[in-house]
């Protein structure tokens, strides 16, 4: 059995190069969104410090989500990015 070799060119790697940077650029802008989360709510979350309606109006004009629960911190649950540029160069 004879296998038939092309060969790559230089456009194929340029447009290969485009690609991953193209899906790198999606990745980060959704992981963008799944960080942009704000918390105020005081220290275990309970509002008794500032109200609902001032954290709502600085993370809106800080361009971050209110955290919907959160305690001392905000819960990184749906935070992490599994898939990270650098790991297709390896796939690819």
């Amino acid at each position: 059995m004879e296998f038939m070799l092309k060969p790559v060119t230089m456009g194929m790697k340029w447009l290969l190069w485009h690609d991953l940077l193209k899906r790198a650029k999606k990745r980060l802008e959704d992981a963008k969104k799944k960080i942009s989360v704000g918390k105020i709510s005081g220290v275990v979350g309970t509002y008794a410090q500032v109200p609902p309606e001032i954290e709502r109006h600085v993370c809106d004009s800080l361009g971050l989500t209110p955290d919907t629960l959160s305690t001392q911190v905000i819960s990184r649950t749906g935070m992490r990015v599994t898939s990270l540029p650098w790991e297709c160069w390896v796939c690819d």
